[in-house]
């Protein structure tokens, strides 16, 4: 199992975080949903130990308060979870990609016009 943070993008969120918060703050952030030991043991130690997990992966009734901490959707955390935990990854696209699929899906034709010319602006395809 990889400790890059690439391959471990709930930890890259909370590691994000403890540039601008304590683990407190971020505890608190996060309803107390889960310690500052357990964040500072996902963020400072090995995904696994020889005697397991160095920090669970979190429930699925934590789910919301970490994706309000990160920006992102309840979803968006679950995909998370799923990667880092259990190596399962949504389909064969970026994370980046994964994390805009279902906001821009739920855009009204118009706004996904802009969003596309945008795209094609910044990127053009060759």
């Amino acid at each position: 199992m990889s400790t890059k943070l690439e391959d471990r993008p709930f930890t890259r969120q909370v590691w994000a975080l403890t540039h601008r918060f304590t683990y407190e703050r971020i505890a608190q952030r996060v309803g107390h949903v889960r310690s500052t030991t357990w964040l500072n043991n996902l963020v400072n130690r090995e995904l696994t130990t020889k005697r397991g997990w160095a920090a669970s992966p979190p429930e699925p009734h934590t789910w919301a308060r970490f994706a309000e901490a990160f920006g992102v959707t309840a979803d968006d955390v679950r995909h998370m979870i799923a990667h880092e935990w259990l190596q399962v990854k949504q389909g064969n696209h970026s994370e980046r990609v994964t994390a805009l699929a279902g906001r821009l899906d739920k855009l009204s034709e118009e706004d996904a016009g802009l969003i596309s010319q945008l795209v094609n602006r910044l990127q053009p395809s060759d």
